[in-house]
């Protein structure tokens, strides 16, 4: 006797109610997992998997788990279902990319990359990469994890070469692939890049921004940021350009600065600047 399967982590959500029906189909044929197996040409512990609801299967997998039980072919729609669901838990809702002809800058073909990806069944990075490896001559290859970074929002095809590699990991046809370039070339002209500055105080901190608990304008990297210039907040955070008041732990006084000015000559503590003016004013008048 098979033993029983273990309780659903949750029956009510998508990716739970995608692991009933998968569930109940196999119970209705009466088919061990080795059986289904035999007839899904998958393995017993992939379809285990796909039936656990604790883990979104592969859209293939749980089409061929829903066909070798001679299912009513509802798998294809419960799995979109869950996908959906998954992609809102990692990156928020998604509003629906727009159309090409539309895209005007790097949000609006972040948007489209990732409906395209959807629309494809959401391959897997994995099958991604070895989509794109398979034509790397043509088009260059696609790992998996500058997928995950165009996946997760966190950037978009640097080159057209790198764009054309995520195509064909999407499996985009040759005749469609020209307005996506446009798109591209669009939203890349669309772009406004942050100013930088040279100052490597600012550098140094950018980057810490990109790894913090809050990332950049959270209150905590906020401070951190004033107390690495000696300077000590004297009130809440309101946000990365708007004035903050501070006591400079050097001279002791008090004044107003912005985060976003502080790799900024003009930022910081502007007593402690004007003194080291009269300094250097001093110095060359002496050496004269």
């Amino acid at each position: 006797m098979a033993r029983p399967e273990i309780p659903l982590p949750s029956a009510t959500s998508a990716l739970g109610r995608l692991a009933t029906y998968l569930r109940s189909e196999r119970t209705r044929m009466g088919l061990t997992y080795t059986q289904l197996s035999e007839r899904a040409e998958l393995s017993p512990s992939t379809l285990q998997r796909a039936a656990s609801g604790t883990t979104l299967p592969t859209l293939a997998v749980a089409v061929a788990f829903d066909q070798a039980c001679g299912g009513k072919g509802e798998a294809r729609e419960l799995w979109r279902a869950a996908q959906r669901e998954q992609r809102r838990q990692l990156t928020g809702p998604r509003p629906t990319g727009p159309l090409l002809d539309l895209v005007s800058d790097l949000k609006d073909l972040s948007d489209a990359l990732i409906e395209l990806h959807d629309r494809n069944g959401a391959p897997s990075m994995r099958l991604m990469e070895q989509r794109a490896e398979a034509k790397a001559s043509q088009h260059g290859p696609l790992s998996r994890s500058a997928a995950h970074r165009i996946l997760r929002r966190r950037a978009v095809p640097r080159t057209q070469k790198q764009l054309h590699a995520f195509l064909t990991a999407c499996q985009v046809a040759d005749v469609e692939r020209p307005k996506w370039v446009r798109a591209w070339l669009t939203a890349q002209r669309g772009h406004r890049p942050e100013p930088t500055y040279k100052s490597p105080y600012y550098a140094e901190r950018k980057a810490d921004a990109a790894v913090s608990l809050g990332g950049r304008g959270s209150a905590q990297w906020a401070a951190s940021s004033f107390r690495a210039v000696g300077l000590e907040p004297l009130e809440a955070f309101h946000g990365f350009t708007a004035p903050w008041s501070f006591r400079c732990t050097r001279c002791n006084s008090v004044g107003r600065g912005r985060l976003s000015d502080l790799g900024r000559p003009s930022g910081g503590c502007q007593v402690c600047r004007r003194r080291k003016e009269d300094e250097n004013e001093g110095g060359v008048t002496a050496a004269d």
